[in-house]
């Protein structure tokens, strides 16, 4: 009987499984100690109290998933919410230059 080769793409984890085991390693509290440990200067940093403004913002969207996840960019909020100049993705509503202004 021939050796029958396995495809490659049967030796790679599917997508489903790769989501779950990343799920299971990458927590709320993982990624809050990637951002306490990325290192901004303070032209690139945003200040800590906008920092901590965008978060709340954050925390109060309905785009917001998993408490960690942005849904509209994919990203991870406590690292998308440190640079200075990021902005909110949610589409035709930047959220945190909306309520700059509304709090002014």
């Amino acid at each position: 009987m021939p050796d029958k080769a396995i495809p490659e793409e049967a030796s790679q984890p599917c997508p489903r499984c790769e989501r779950e085991r990343l799920a299971a390693t990458i927590t709320p509290e993982y990624i809050a100690q990637i951002a306490a440990e990325l290192s901004l200067s303070e032209k690139t940093a945003a200040a800590p109290a906008e920092y901590t403004r965008r978060l709340k913002i954050c925390a109060a969207c309905d785009a917001l998933r998993q408490d960690i996840l942005c849904s509209w960019c994919g990203c991870y909020v406590v690292l998308r919410a440190k640079p200075k100049e990021s902005y909110c993705p949610y589409p035709g509503n930047d959220k945190w230059a909306k309520q700059a202004v509304s709090e002014a």
